[in-house]
């Protein structure tokens, strides 16, 4: 065999040595994207589950819940400890999830 020969072998095996590292870390990815957006989905559906969405006003000084979809009266306090001991009594075992907006408000206040 010639020089020309080896050489051709080499770079032909380094090649596919490069490729396949490659598409084995293409295949990695694939699999662990697919993997987080199947637990992103669970949990995603157990908080939807249990949280309820809450927007918060304040007006004189007093913070006012309200359910951010029917609008329904869900309680207040004035302070923000007060306002989760409030809403804790009223809905055991229930979770809120509170927009951007009605976050500034509470810490606007501290």
């Amino acid at each position: 065999m010639e020089f020309f020969d080896y050489v051709t072998y080499v770079v032909v095996w380094i090649l596919g040595a490069v490729y396949g590292w490659y598409a084995r870390e293409r295949q990695a990815r694939r699999t662990i994207d697919r993997l987080f957006s199947e637990v992103e989905e669970t949990v995603g559906e157990k908080v939807n589950d249990s949280a309820i969405p809450i927007k918060i006003d304040r007006h004189n000084g007093v913070f006012y819940v309200h359910n951010k979809d029917t609008e329904e009266f869900m309680g207040q306090g004035n302070t923000r400890q007060d306002l989760e001991i409030n809403l804790a009594k009223r809905f055991p075992d229930k979770k809120f999830a509170a927009d951007k907006e009605s976050l500034k408000v509470l810490h606007e206040s501290l």
